[in-house]
């Protein structure tokens, strides 16, 4: 059975969501579309301890790294 991992987010990445929900805002001049997108990469990433080796492995580029779909 695997275990589910907590998922913390770095400064830097609550910094660039941050980031994300304010282009949106600026672009659209909807602030509840700006949340609901970053809230649904807030989720999107939540999520991925629920399958920690989960994703595409990518081992050329970083030893470990994983990557996942958003909203394909």
């Amino acid at each position: 059975m695997i275990q589910r991992l907590a998922v913390v987010l770095s400064e830097a990445a609550i910094s660039d969501l941050d980031a994300i929900a304010a282009y949106i805002f600026e672009s659209s001049g909807s602030g509840s579309i700006a949340i609901s997108f970053v809230d649904r990469i807030r989720d999107r990433c939540h999520s991925i301890g629920n399958a920690p080796r989960g994703g595409r492995q990518h081992d050329d580029i970083v030893p470990g790294l994983r990557t996942v779909p958003f909203e394909h």
